[in-house]
């Protein structure tokens, strides 16, 4: 698939089903309802992505977060990460994945 059309569909995506299950969907997420803003995000990750490098794609570290499970002291560690990258390994799986 064409990088640009797989960005687009990260971006629709991510709008439409959110960033994961575990984590509330954060309120910075409703700025890819602006078109223009939503375009811009697609230019950058069309960018990171054209780069043919792992260094351009520019991932920011993952972080990780304990969330409580059923029992006291019983947690589950979930990986946080932040929703650019996860729109640029949406939008990179979905060029491989044709």
């Amino acid at each position: 698939m064409d990088i640009r059309k797989a960005s687009i569909l990260a971006v629709d995506n991510v709008l439409k089903e959110g960033l994961t299950d575990i984590f509330q969907r954060p309120k910075e997420l409703e700025l890819i309802r602006n078109p223009d803003f939503a375009k811009l995000l697609v230019e950058k990750v069309v960018k990171c992505l054209q780069g043919n490098s792992l260094d351009s794609l520019d991932i920011s570290p993952i972080d990780h977060v304990l969330i409580p499970k059923g029992r006291p002291f019983d947690f589950r560690r979930c990986a946080l990460i932040q929703p650019l990258d996860t729109i640029k390994y949406l939008a990179l799986v979905l060029t491989l994945a044709d």
